[in-house]
């Protein structure tokens, strides 16, 4: 398992909101009505969400998830996996709205491509690991959000 902090834009960082802000919409999406979903990142959850997901990532999205998904439509759910968390609200989520997708020049990528190439300050000793930070495992990332707590 590895921490790091995120850089975007050719290793610049680009300030799209403080590590407080960030934190703070991740704790503010942690208390709304969530749903995980692969390969969403915050949209509000609808049938037609469901069915494209569930035909694009057949594996992930089962026929039950799929049917479990669709009993909460329309109840104020967004749907979101780990990689989305970040970027969903990176790309400017807000709640009741679909972010835009690639906004703000966040890249599309993966738990582990988000890591490997747009994380700084890689390490395994979690001593020091400050709130913000991402919580990596091949095919799994979460953030740091300080008091012993990953979402």
């Amino acid at each position: 398992m590895g921490a790091g902090r995120l850089r975007m834009e050719g290793g610049r960082m680009a300030i799209l909101m403080t590590a407080e802000k960030f934190i703070e919409t991740v704790k503010e999406v942690q208390r709304s009505k969530t749903v995980y979903m692969w390969g969403t990142y915050g949209q509000v959850l609808t049938n037609a969400l469901i069915d494209y997901k569930a035909n694009q990532y057949k594996n992930h999205n089962t026929p039950a998830r799929v049917a479990r998904h669709k009993k909460l439509v329309g109840q104020g759910y967004s749907a979101w996996d780990c990689v989305g968390l970040i970027k969903g609200i990176l790309w400017g989520w807000t709640p009741g709205k679909n972010p835009p997708y690639g906004a703000n020049k966040v890249p599309d990528t993966g738990s582990d491509g988000m890591y490997k190439n747009y994380c700084t300050h890689q390490s395994t000793d979690f001593s020091k690991i400050i709130p913000g930070c991402v919580v990596w495992v091949t095919g799994h990332i979460g953030v740091y959000i300080g008091g012993g707590l990953v979402v």
